[in-house]
């Protein structure tokens, strides 16, 4: 083995990097160059076949973007690392071959540290653009583009399924211009196993078909897309569908309908009136709803089918849920049936799977819609993405066991997206400061 050369340590910068594996050199770079060698860097055997005869093969040099704080400012440095690569000298291997390194990739030109870093920020919310300003211009919005594309597929390679769920969930969500699918593993609790960008029906099969072994019930809202894929690689599962899920659609478009109807009314609360149930009012509701009714006459048909509709809803634990359902629908007004008919057409479509529901009203969790909608509500706030962020707020923003992959439970994601506070509109950074 060649004699170790003498190499000065710069001990404020090496400080100042804070990685335990390498030193910088010193009388070499500046503030924004660091050249560095690993602490231990000389091997004595070949990783390949563990022959002890091995030599230096020559001298490399790799830069990295790295990402340090210095005295409270954070910012990005160019890191050199310098090493040997050897030889073996058994005939039958001659692999060469360097040490490992544990800050970064060989096959990159970032470090983990800097990956992690621009991952945290666009789960926050920051737009590739605005990253790479923080960032002085020292990386392009491409690449950081690809250095968080990178992130999110280390984190899937990680995730591996080991453990399919028996009880399953696969729901359609919106946010802001986004639809996406959400699958949730109910064997323990509520644990969200995947989502996807979109509600595709190829790619809903091909999660399906890494779980499908395992899966006895699966809990699907009223999106044919989904149901048909459920009918495709889950025909044997017991298919239920919660009448509180088909229920949420159907509110959105009677709330776009009762804006219709009472618009141009100048009586005040007249949005958040016409969906309060009459049995929850209060005596200032019933006067001010008095007054909107008076005023609106052609609202009163509308609002009676909604109040009944949710009366269902509270009672549904004693009831013969899809019966009294229909019943609904057959005594709405006309005006409600015309601007409901898809979601009537849906209740009938799926008759056998939500009156399944009564039968197996333990295999619905209690809190499943209310845990869901506030996902969606919460993934509303932030501005469009695409599914590397959308897997990365959902899936990363929490701390898991990816290589034993169950999913993580819903409230922790809950708990981190309202930690983010994802908004369009971004302060000046303090790399600005």
């Amino acid at each position: 083995m060649a004699k170790r050369p003498r190499r000065r340590l710069d001990t404020d910068r090496t400080e100042l990097l804070g990685l335990d594996e390498l030193f910088v050199l010193n009388g070499r770079g500046d503030r924004n160059n660091f050249f560095a060698w690993q602490h231990e860097h000389e091997l004595n055997c070949c990783p390949l076949c563990g022959g002890k005869v091995i030599k230096v093969q020559d001298h490399f040099a790799k830069t990295y973007f790295d990402y340090i704080v210095d005295s409270g400012h954070p910012r990005v440095i160019r890191l050199t690392h310098e090493f040997f690569k050897y030889r073996c000298l058994n005939e039958k291997c001659r692999h060469i071959f360097s040490k490992e390194i544990g800050f970064a990739s060989k096959f990159d030109n970032v470090t983990y540290r800097l990956e992690n870093e621009i991952a945290r920020k666009v789960i926050e919310g920051y737009s590739y653009s605005l990253i790479q300003g923080q960032f002085q211009d020292t990386i392009s919005r491409q690449a950081v583009g690809q250095i968080f594309h990178r992130w999110t597929q280390r984190k899937e390679s990680a995730r591996a399924i080991q453990d399919p769920p028996s009880s399953l969930a696969i729901l359609t969500g919106q946010a802001g211009e986004n639809r996406y699918t959400l699958f949730l593993n109910l064997d323990d609790g509520i644990r969200v196993f995947d989502v996807l960008l979109g509600v595709n029906s190829a790619d809903i099969g091909s999660v399906i078909r890494k779980i499908v072994p395992g899966v006895e019930t699966v809990i699907t809202d009223c999106d044919p897309t989904i149901n048909d894929a459920v009918a495709d690689y889950l025909p044997s599962a017991l298919h239920i569908i919660p009448v509180e899920l088909w229920l949420l659609p159907a509110i959105e478009l009677y709330r776009r309908y009762a804006h219709e109807i009472i618009k141009w009314c100048t009586v005040p609360r007249k949005k958040s009136l016409i969906m309060i149930p009459r049995f929850r009012i209060t005596y200032g509701d019933e006067y001010a709803l008095g007054r909107l009714l008076d005023a609106r006459p052609d609202v009163k048909p509308a609002y009676e089918d909604y109040s009944r509709l949710r009366g269902l809803i509270e009672r549904r634990g004693e009831l013969w849920v899809y019966e009294e359902l229909m019943e609904w629908a057959d005594s709405a007004s006309e005006d409600t049936k015309g601007f409901m008919a898809s979601s009537l057409y849906l209740l009938q479509v799926y008759r056998t799977e939500i009156e399944a529901q009564t039968q197996h009203r333990e295999a619905v969790p209690a809190r499943l819609a209310e845990y869901v909608s506030q996902l969606e509500a919460l993934l509303s706030q932030a501005k469009t993405f695409s599914e590397d962020v959308l897997k990365a707020r959902v899936l990363y923003s929490v701390n898991a066991d990816l290589k034993d992959w169950r999913g993580i439970p819903i409230e922790d994601a809950i708990r981190a997206l309202s930690g983010l506070k994802t908004t369009d509109k971004r302060k000046r950074s303090d790399f600005d400061e």
